[in-house]
């Protein structure tokens, strides 16, 4: 049944997409390589992909603060949260 089978490799074959893993190893992203690429190729061709532009600094920018939060553990992000939310 081929139905069972590809539902079979489905459940054991799953992996964390590449760029998910380097997020939360602290690593660069490929955004980049991928979304970043059409961007630039786009306008170098006079033509816009704003969904492209969006995604891609979307991820750099969480990127870059997942990279920060990793290399300044001594930060107590829980505590600025709290003093965010208590009223003044």
């Amino acid at each position: 049944d081929l139905r069972a089978t590809i539902d079979g490799f489905s459940g054991r074959l799953f992996n964390k997409p590449s760029m998910l893993q380097h997020m939360e190893n602290g690593l660069e992203t490929e955004i980049d390589s991928l979304n970043g690429a059409a961007v630039r190729e786009g306008a170098s061709l006079g033509l816009r992909f704003p969904y492209n532009e969006a995604l891609t600094l979307l991820i750099k920018t969480r990127n870059y603060h997942v990279i920060k939060m990793l290399e300044e553990p001594g930060i107590d992000y829980e505590a600025l949260e709290a003093a965010a939310l208590s009223p003044l």
